[in-house]
């Protein structure tokens, strides 16, 4: 894996728990995230502390897929999480402005990210 395919993908994972924090700093309002869906602010505070411990998990599995010596298991890991981003990048398109402008771009930095992952990986063989 190239240096800068992991600088890629920590770049994803900082600015997604960044986006979380914010929320529950208040930096970003509700209203903006969750599709405006939330009706309190600890609501929201509650499922941006479960996305943030979400997206550390699927990072550190990532890291882990990264690592393994079984290019064949790393690479089919890489695979299901890719799929994974990519079905969630719809409920971004379909959410608030914010979500729309901010969120999903980046989400498709993410998926660019595991795209090179994969492709580095594969070309490693």
């Amino acid at each position: 894996m190239t240096r800068i395919t992991k600088q890629l993908l920590a770049l994803f994972y900082a600015m997604a728990v960044l986006a979380q924090v914010f929320v529950i700093t208040k930096v970003i309002p509700i209203a903006w995230v969750n599709g405006g869906r939330s009706e309190s602010f600890s609501e929201q505070a509650g499922l941006s502390v479960a996305s943030i411990f979400l997206i550390a998990l699927i990072g550190l599995l990532t890291w882990y897929l990264i690592a393994q010596k079984n290019r064949k298991f790393g690479m089919a890991g890489l695979v299901i999480i890719t799929i994974w981003w990519l079905g969630s990048l719809p409920l971004q398109l379909l959410g608030t402005s914010f979500e729309k402008l901010v969120l999903a771009p980046l989400h498709a930095f993410g998926i660019f990210a595991y795209a090179r992952a994969i492709l580095t990986v594969k070309a490693l063989k």
